[in-house]
């Protein structure tokens, strides 16, 4: 069992590291895009923006989520 929650953590730690370099990613694309202008039927640099920051929470959440089920699997093994 202790084998399973392993490789689950490795999977979710895996799974945030990747969603911090797309937050990334998506960091330096928004710097570089021109401010949306008044009226633009697509705003690309806002689109990124919200995308980037959609990223940025899921990668949080995994990590926190990771911390989580560690955290509990240690306090399992000390008891």
């Amino acid at each position: 069992m202790a084998e399973i929650n392993s490789n689950v953590d490795t999977t979710l730690l895996d799974l945030a590291t990747k969603a911090y370099a797309l937050a990334s990613i998506l960091q330096t694309l928004h710097v570089a895009l021109p401010e949306d202008k008044a009226g633009c039927e697509v705003p690309t640099r806002t689109l990124v923006s919200h995308v980037m920051g959609m990223a940025e929470q899921l990668a949080d959440s995994l990590a926190d989520k990771d911390f989580a089920m560690k955290s509990a699997t240690r306090l399992q093994q000390a008891a």
